[in-house]
């Protein structure tokens, strides 16, 4: 089964790439590192959302259910990521959140993004081409933000290969910060483990001011080292929040599918949570 169909199903319905802050009063973003596309719905209101209008069916009902009932899988000065395992062989979902503005009462935040990664049990099914992938998503991406200049430093947390690889606390958690030179238009900086033996670099990465995204696509590149080995590595993402207060987006290697990582960081008002 194709991660494309097991991913709607989760989230019940699903919107094609390519909304705008123009058609997408929310501006839902997202990617993953399987074939880039993870936007979602604006006007889903279906169960689980009573009293709450245009709430996203992809974070409402997918991504957030999980987080919500997940158990925890680190500790607050990791990103607080939430482990949840699906039925039926579906993946694992290793997931962090970010969150600004003000916590509603049933409990949605102006603004509320999510990234991590699913992981199969190969004990219950086998994909042929993939066996993990890093998404990332949050309800209002910025959108245009050429008029924004000077630098923004984003506290970062990653996740990389938690599930289904030997993967530890000590070595799947990565912790760093990445500058965001909105003047210039790149972004610097590197996020690493706690014993420093898996460490991801980010040097002058491309940021498009018009659509609020950034990655090697635009330009600059991303290293990764495990242990005693290099591998040259692509990114991409978005910047979330009126000000740009929060980025997110995944790293990808070629050779290492294990180094694979996906990442959240906050600024200013915004918060780990």
């Amino acid at each position: 089964m194709k991660k494309s169909v097991i991913f709607a199903a989760i989230v019940l319905v699903c919107a094609g790439a390519g909304a705008s802050a123009q058609s997408n009063p929310y501006n839902v973003q997202g990617g993953d590192s399987i074939d880039g596309t993870l936007t979602g719905p604006v006007d889903y209101t279906g169960t689980g959302h009573s009293g709450i209008d245009k709430v996203p069916g992809l974070m409402g009902v997918g991504i957030k259910m999980f987080y919500d009932t997940g158990s925890s899988i680190s500790t607050a000065a990791q990103g607080n990521f939430k482990l949840k395992k699906m039925p039926n062989g579906s993946p694992y979902w290793s997931i962090g959140r970010i969150v600004d503005g003000t916590k509603s009462a049933q409990g949605y935040y102006e603004n509320e993004v999510y990234f991590g990664s699913w992981v199969y049990d190969p004990a219950i099914y086998q994909p042929t081409t993939w066996d993990r992938a890093q998404f990332y998503t949050g309800m209002q991406g910025s959108g245009d933000i050429s008029a924004k200049n000077g630098t923004v430093v984003y506290d970062v947390r990653g996740i990389s290969n938690y599930v289904n690889g030997a993967g530890t606390q000590t070595d799947s958690f990565l912790i760093g910060s990445l500058s965001a030179n909105f003047t210039t238009a790149v972004l610097n900086g590197s996020i690493s483990n706690a014993s420093n033996n898996k460490v991801i670099e980010f040097t002058d990465v491309g940021i498009h001011k018009s659509t609020g995204e950034f990655g090697t696509a635009f330009g600059g590149y991303v290293d990764g080292t495990q242990g005693t080995t290099n591998y040259v590595g692509a990114t991409a993402g978005h910047f979330y929040g009126d000000a740009a207060q929060i980025l997110a987006g995944y790293a990808v290697f070629a050779g290492n599918d294990a180094l694979n990582t996906a990442f959240g960081g906050a600024s200013g008002s915004a918060k780990f949570e």
